[in-house]
């Protein structure tokens, strides 16, 4: 979903805005992964930028606009 790819983006650049290296590749694995390692902020960037241009392409290739049966925005009501 192109709104969630968004929204990681921008929490995960914050969090390396305000705390340089932190888990990235290994975050969010549940509980696969109980010690994810610290990624180089610096290789963080580009990776972010990757799932931007993803959602771009998501939202710029959808075929109708998403909307729940009652016409409301399905993320923000």
């Amino acid at each position: 979903d192109a709104s969630a790819k968004i929204m990681k983006a921008y929490i995960f650049q914050m969090l390396v805005d305000e705390f340089n290296n932190i888990p990235y590749t290994e975050a969010l694995k549940g509980d696969t992964i109980l010690k994810p390692k610290y990624d180089d902020a610096a290789t963080i960037y580009p990776q972010l930028a990757l799932l931007l241009d993803s959602a771009i392409t998501e939202i710029n290739n959808a075929q109708s606009p998403t909307a729940l049966s009652n016409g409301t925005d399905p993320l923000f009501g």
